[in-house]
């Protein structure tokens, strides 16, 4: 898988949950991956 498409932060090992992407690979926020994961 590519990486997205920012530049490398501090924390380059982070899951797609703590990135902000979600399975689709579309950008959302921790909230919204929070939600996303009760299901």
């Amino acid at each position: 898988m590519k990486e997205p498409m920012f530049p490398r932060v501090e924390k380059p090992k982070l899951n797609q949950e703590e990135r902000g992407f979600d399975k689709t690979g579309k950008y959302i926020t921790p909230d919204e991956a929070r939600e996303a994961k009760k299901d």
